[in-house]
């Protein structure tokens, strides 16, 4: 099997909703009720059209 190179990134990624370049990407600390074994849900968003891109749970 070819080995695959990961090399820095020279441009930012693209916003899969809107498209707009993301130089920066916001967050959303939730804290989840109720749920013994999760304390937060941290959301991850799109600074122009405010889209989710990814979501993820924490303990702490």
């Amino acid at each position: 099997m070819d080995k695959i190179k990961v090399v820095p990134a020279e441009r930012h990624p693209l916003c899969p909703h809107c498209g707009q370049t993301l130089d920066s990407v916001e967050y959303h600390k939730v804290k989840v009720e109720g749920l013994s074994m999760m304390g937060y849900t941290v959301f991850h968003s799109c600074p122009h059209c405010r889209k989710v891109l990814a979501a993820t749970a924490s303990q702490s």
